[in-house]
């Protein structure tokens, strides 16, 4: 079976796994402060679907054995696969869309200043760029 993130909850869910170990509380606790109101039966499947592909860890810890989720090497592939298309995808859209200041050489994605000398437009990516360029 292959798993397949269609939702920014289950998004965010591998991602907070990446950063580390975690509590199911502490999932949950970030997601609803990233994403807004969610429930367990959101969660939970999500985390049951992880261990059993194998691709999540579940260890018991504490006097109360309190879960804690942890991405298996294979698990860790996976996330490092999806960020990999992600990037492309980011890539595809994004890169278009992208000027280089004039001045200092980074990448604009939106605004910057727009300048005209002698007939040709010069992009810079503030107005301290555009000063320095020419001289003032």
């Amino acid at each position: 079976m292959t798993l397949k993130i269609k939702s920014m909850l289950k998004f965010n869910t591998l991602l907070l796994l990446k950063d580390g170990p975690k509590h199911g509380y502490e999932i949950m606790k970030v997601l609803e402060a990233e994403i807004g109101k969610i429930s367990t039966s959101q969660v939970y499947p999500f985390l049951n679907e992880l261990e059993s592909q194998k691709l999540l860890k579940v260890d018991l810890i504490g006097g109360r054995e309190k879960k804690v989720y942890k991405l298996t090497d294979k698990g860790n592939k996976f996330v490092d696969s999806m960020l990999s298309r992600f990037e492309e995808l980011i890539d595809l859209a994004v890169k278009p869309r992208l000027t280089q200041c004039t001045h200092c050489g980074c990448k604009i994605y939106s605004g910057g200043v727009l300048k005209e000398v002698e007939g040709k437009k010069l992009m810079f990516c503030c107005e301290h760029c555009a000063m320095s360029f020419f001289g003032h």
